[in-house]
């Protein structure tokens, strides 16, 4: 009988370290596993004073793009560029210079949808004065030459000011077309 006793009381032990064994190995697992944010969402990637060249077909740079940060949108690989400029290469003969607080570029870069302060300067030099369109949408095509938009635009030149809606402008010719409600609001004296 007293080994009855002592095996039952052994196992009895035995049982309960198996038991306390599996609840703290379960708490730590619990305690191991990380907190996830609210915010599941993929991460990007970004860099600070970007310079982005791009290239004809004969390999020759023909436009760069400047930005204070570039970031790389991870669900469908578009970039989102801050305080951006857009310059033509010389050998283009493009002489406008343009400008965004903000810009958001495809995956393939071959459209560049341009918002808020966006400024376009035509400075030919000589005694042409500079011609500057702004508005706050635009849609750049750089391959194209094309600078299109259906939003409200303004104008200046010398001392007249145009406001409109829409404007299509075509960088290598310098040829634009104001599309709706052209208003003249100030003329030199």
């Amino acid at each position: 009988m007293a080994a009855n006793a002592r095996n039952l009381l052994l196992f009895t032990t035995l049982v309960s370290a198996a038991l306390l064994t599996w609840v703290f190995a379960r708490v730590t697992d619990e305690q191991a596993v990380p907190s996830t944010d609210s915010d599941s969402s993929p991460q990007s990637y970004y860099l600070l004073g970007a310079l982005m060249s791009f290239t004809n077909d004969e390999g020759q740079i023909y436009y760069r793009v400047r930005a204070e940060r570039v970031e790389q949108q991870a669900e469908d690989e578009s970039f989102v560029l801050n305080d951006i400029s857009v310059e033509y290469a010389p050998e283009t003969d493009v002489q406008w210079s343009i400008t965004a607080a903000r810009g958001l570029a495809s995956a393939s870069r071959d459209i560049l949808h341009l918002q808020e302060n966006v400024r376009l300067a035509y400075a030919p030099g000589g005694s042409q004065e500079e011609t500057v369109f702004e508005t706050n949408e635009l849609r750049l095509y750089p391959d194209a030459f094309l600078a299109t938009t259906d939003q409200t635009i303004t104008m200046s030149r010398g001392g007249s000011e145009v406001t409109a809606t829409g404007l299509e402008l075509n960088l290598e010719t310098d040829f634009w077309k104001l599309e709706s409600d052209v208003a003249i609001h100030s003329q030199r004296q």
